[in-house]
């Protein structure tokens, strides 16, 4: 994989907390991304932690997502964990 891919839909009425925790469904949308994109030699980011070792909080927690290739995504999460 030589590209990356962000994943964040803008909503103006949403909260901080939105931002902070994203806005797509774990469970049922970034671990099967997640999962497809780690057998073809990517890598799939939470912005902090591996969408595959997230242990679910809740049936439909919502994460960010952050896809593509595995050097990118590293540097982001390193970005992201620098932040914090």
């Amino acid at each position: 994989m030589r590209r990356i891919s962000l994943s964040r839909h803008p909503i103006e009425e949403q909260s901080e907390k939105y931002w902070i925790e994203g806005d797509l469904r774990l469970m049922v949308k970034t671990n099967p991304v997640a999962f497809i994109i780690a057998q073809a030699a990517g890598a799939a980011s939470g912005g902090r932690q591996r969408i595959l070792d997230l242990q679910p909080a809740a049936l439909h927690q919502r994460v960010g997502l952050v896809i593509g290739s595995k050097n990118e995504v590293e540097r982001i999460t390193a970005y992201h964990r620098q932040g914090t």
